[in-house]
């Protein structure tokens, strides 16, 4: 009984783990004081990868956050049906004593159609702009991991 219960946490656990995927975790070796405009989408979200257990050894400063929504497409009586969304964040790191050791504007964009209601259109259109700013925090994590180890 014991060992069933084993294999079949083994299996679980390894097709689980082979999958890819991989639980939700906070950056274990760096925390960063924020500035700039902390109440942003982007600032919020890379809080919450930073562990606050540890002294901040960077210093963040977000210059702000542009969302911006062209359309891409036509339909056949002239109204919109498509659009590319754009999300540009301009961030500087520097380090503990306020040297400059990263400087760029981080961006991500995506092409929707329209459905169709001014709802479900604002809706996709949000849910867009979520997953673009959690794709660059991903991005940007990676990056100060990197720097962080040099």
């Amino acid at each position: 009984m014991i060992r069933t219960k084993i294999l079949i946490s083994f299996i679980l656990f390894s097709i689980i783990s082979g999958c890819g995927f991989h639980t939700p975790h906070k950056n274990e070796s760096i925390n960063a004081t924020i500035k700039g405009h902390t109440e942003s989408m982007i600032a919020k979200k890379i809080v919450k990868r930073l562990n606050k257990n540890i002294p901040p050894s960077l210093i963040i400063e977000i210059a702000g956050e542009t969302m911006r929504q062209d359309v891409i497409s036509y339909d056949n009586s002239g109204k919109e049906s498509g659009y590319r969304l754009n999300y540009l964040a301009p961030v500087k790191v520097y380090n503990k004593d306020s040297v400059l050791i990263f400087e760029d504007v981080l961006s991500a964009k995506s092409i929707i159609n329209k459905i169709g209601s001014y709802q479900a259109d604002k809706l996709q259109i949000n849910e867009t702009y979520e997953i673009l700013s959690d794709n660059l925090v991903r991005k940007f994590i990676r990056h100060l991991n990197r720097l962080n180890e040099s």
